[in-house]
């Protein structure tokens, strides 16, 4: 997934581990000039790094920031892990901002960079298939929307990654919205925000809705987010 904002290049990727088989060997992904020719972002985050504690992932240009998850076990191997790359001609203007959960991170690009308007949050997110045997304190989600409810007060945000869910066409925002104003019984907030002629998704993915799926779905209409692709 990419994402242009004016003169910034935003992306994530999910790369399903940091080493590869070679023959009969196991190399970083990051020895590979092929792999490293997408690396080209202003900010991007690698998702599903399996990096350990001892694993630093160096590109030349780039401040990183790794997300390790902790071992499910001493003979397991590492699953999990965002690793954040932010170019360093404009990490004066970006922001990282820690989550205490492994899962998913923000960074905030700051106004001057951006042009006119309001500083930007993006959050990149890898949340767990709903099968998944690795568990967090609270769901993944559940964190996001509490932080976004914090951040879209004060800029526009933006959330990206792996979130592991179908959500089919089904609307992400609520149709007929603007029939509400018309309707008095129905008390609606002052800085009520209508969703007004919406254009329905082109979803190539045509599996149901799965329960990760509702739960992102609830997100997009309870915090006026829209699904991109």
């Amino acid at each position: 997934m990419v994402i242009s904002l004016q003169n910034i290049n935003i992306s994530a990727w999910n790369i399903a581990g940091i080493r590869a088989k070679y023959g009969s060997s196991t190399l970083s992904k990051f020895d590979f000039g092929d792999f490293k020719s997408f690396l080209n972002d202003d900010i991007f985050c690698l998702l599903e790094t399996h990096a350990g504690t001892d694993d630093i992932l160096y590109l030349e240009g780039y401040t990183t920031h790794m997300m390790n998850r902790p071992k499910a076990s001493k003979r397991g191997r590492n699953s999990g892990g965002l690793a954040i790359f932010i170019k360093n001609e404009i990490k004066d203007k970006v922001e990282w901002i820690q989550s205490k959960s492994s899962e998913y991170t923000w960074v905030r690009i700051k106004n001057a960079e951006c042009g006119k308007g309001n500083d930007i949050y993006v959050c990149f997110i890898y949340a767990n298939p709903p099968n998944s045997t690795f568990t967090s304190e609270e769901a993944v989600l559940t964190q996001v929307e509490k932080d976004f409810s914090i951040y879209n007060r004060k800029g526009n945000c933006i959330i990206m990654g792996d979130l592991n869910g179908y959500t089919n066409t089904k609307d992400d925002f609520i149709e007929h919205d603007e029939i509400n104003l018309m309707t008095p019984n129905i008390p609606l907030l002052q800085d009520y925000r209508i969703d007004r002629e919406m254009k329905k998704r082109q979803n190539k993915d045509k599996r149901p809705v799965n329960p990760r799926g509702r739960e992102i779905l609830d997100l997009c209409i309870g915090g006026g987010l829209r699904i991109l692709n």
